[in-house]
This record gives C-alpha cells, sequence and structure tokens, in this order.
C-alpha cells in the first residue's frame, strides 16, 4: 500500500509537469475515472507478484488488459467510438491469435516461494537495521497476508486478481476519450493527462488512508521502497503520456495490441534472468512459444491500420 501510494504520487507529479507544458488546458472531472479505475487495479499488483510472480502476473493482467481495450475500439463500446482499419478481418486474426497466446501462458508454472522470499528478506533487513539484532528482525516481521494461502489459492487469487487489474487497466482510457469523441473538452488526448493523473493520485492516497485507519495508524512503512517507487512512478507516468499520443494516431484497436503485450514478454524476461521465477526447459519452452504467438498477433494487428 505504500509503495503504490508514493508511486501514484510520482505519477501526479508527471502530470503536474504536463499541465504546465500544455498550457493549464481546463481541468475534466469526468477524466479523473480514468485514473480511480487504474488506481483500483494497480493496488491489486504487488499481491499478484507475491503469489504468481512477476513474469505470469504481467502477461495475464496485459492480456485481459489487451482483450477489453482492443474490444471497445472495435465493437464501439463503454463511451468509446468504433474504431476503423484498412483490413478489418486481418485486425480480427491478429487479435485472435494474440488472445490464444493467453491460453499457453496458463501453463506456465513459476518456482514456488519459500520462507526466505525477497518480500520477506526486505522486513527482515528493515526490521535488522533497526533493531541490531537478525534473531529479533526474523521474530518481529511482520507476515504478508498473502503467505497464509495455500500454493493453490494463491494461484487462484493471483489468476483472478490480474484479470480484474487487467480489465480496469483496459478501461482507464474510456472517460478521457468519451469526452473527445462528443467534443466534450479538447481534441488533444495530452490535454486530459493532468485530470486522469489527478484521479490516480487522489483514489490511491483513499485506498493508503483507509489502510492507515485500518491498521490503527500504524501502516507498514519501509523506506528501502521509496526511491524505487517514485522511480517507477516516473516511468509508467511518461509512458503513459506515450499512451494517450498513441491512442490518438492509432486508435484502440492498434495501441492496445502493441503496447499491453511488450511488457509482458519483457516481465517474463526478468522473471527468468533476475527473480528466478521461472525456471526448467518445460516452461522456457511455454513462454517462448506464447511470446512468439504474440508477436505474430501484433503484427498483423498493426498491418491492418498501415496496409
Amino acid at each position: 500500500m505504500f509503495f503504490q501510494w508514493v508511486m501514484c504520487s510520482a505519477i501526479w507529479t508527471v502530470g503536474l509537469g504536463m499541465e504546465y507544458a500544455r498550457g493549464s488546458p481546463e481541468f475534466q472531472p469526468s477524466a479523473t475515472l480514468g485514473g480511480v479505475l487504474w488506481a483500483s487495479g494497480n493496488i491489486l499488483t504487488v499481491p499478484i507478484v507475491q503469489c504468481i510472480g512477476l513474469g505470469l502476473g504481467m502477461l495475464l493482467w496485459g492480456g485481459a488488459n489487451l482483450v477489453v481495450g482492443w474490444a471497445c475500439g472495435y465493437f464501439g463500446i463503454l463511451g468509446v467510438d468504433k474504431n476503423t482499419v484498412n483490413y478489418p478481418w486481418l485486425n480480427v486474426l491478429g487479435f485472435c491469435i494474440a488472445l490464444s497466446s493467453l491460453g499457453i501462458f496458463f501453463f506456465v508454472k513459476p518456482e514456488k516461494m519459500d520462507k526466505e522470499d525477497a518480500s520477506k528478506v526486505l522486513l527482515e533487513e528493515h526490521d535488522a537495521h533497526s533493531t541490531g539484532s537478525s534473531f529479533n528482525a526474523i521474530d518481529e516481521a511482520p507476515k504478508l497476508w498473502t503467505s497464509r494461502l495455500t500454493e493453490p489459492q494463491k494461484r487462484i487469487f493471483g489468476i483472478a486478481a490480474s484479470l480484474f487489474a487487467g480489465t480496469l487497466y483496459g478501461l482507464n482510457f474510456n472517460p478521457p476519450q468519451y469526452l473527445i469523441n462528443n467534443n466534450d473538452g479538447s481534441s488533444n488526448s495530452l490535454d486530459y493527462v493532468f485530470s486522469h493523473f489527478c484521479g490516480i493520485y487522489l483514489s490511491s492516497t483513499l485506498y493508503f488512508m483507509i489502510y492507515c485507519a485500518y491498521q490503527r495508524n500504524k501502516p507498514e512503512v519501509y523506506p528501502e521502497v521509496i526511491l524505487p517507487a517514485f522511480i517507477s512512478g516516473l516511468m509508467w507516468a511518461t509512458a503513459q503520456c506515450c499512451w494517450f499520443v498513441a491512442n490518438e494516431d492509432l486508435e484502440f484497436v492498434v495501441s492496445f495490441p502493441i503496447i499491453t503485450t511488450g511488457p509482458g514478454c519483457v516481465a517474463s524476461l526478468w522473471g527468468i534472468f533476475k527473480f528466478g521465477e521461472i525456471t526448467g526447459r518445460r516452461n522456457y519452452m511455454i513462454l517462448s512459444t506464447a511470446i512468439g504467438i504474440v508477436i505474430t498477433g501484433v503484427g498483423l494487428i498493426a498491418l491492418s491500420k498501415v496496409l
């Protein structure tokens, strides 16, 4: 909860800079709803990673993000006008190929977390620095709620939460796009960035305050995550600004498939080479096949617009 709040603070900072860069465009309260949707999905990402790992979690929520965003543009639903491409059949074929890869990802089995997983190590190091005793650190470190779940429960929760978060991600551009389509504001998508990011910051702050109240004003706060969380927020916000531009130039039916599949592929590589979540020849073959299918689908989707 603390990580996501610091990250969202950095996101709002980028939004404020964009507001000044755009000459302080009119604030759009309804566009903040998109930020609320995104932040509501973002609070699930840490427990998702704890349950099923970064690689599989990001691939699943990225897949749900792809499906929802593409469907809104292709069918013209949920506040988005129907998008047009030069070859609709090629676009649909590419989407179906990319979607088929999701079934393959379900067969990836991440390495089971042991008692000394990364999250617990972070807590123990924090307490050790505070108490000067590694014994006290292990004894006093708070137990993550996800550690009380069995392995099957972790997998079920991780998959379900990933799909739910991805659905919210897929809808987060709809409120500002509705304003653009109905001429209720600026026609430039970047003029909605600040309003969108305000929704992210305000809702994440509300969630954090609820958490603080639940903890009786004793939230778990770890200084070690402040800088990484803030840098993550700056990176994400910059990419989100680029996504606003991509939606305007390519429309949802092309931008969503391209953008949502890339991070999942990169995350799977982190899961293999950095975190050791994905190991074994079987998993490597499954991931390679799935990534190859994704790339093929995305290529067809792109061609449906540019040919």
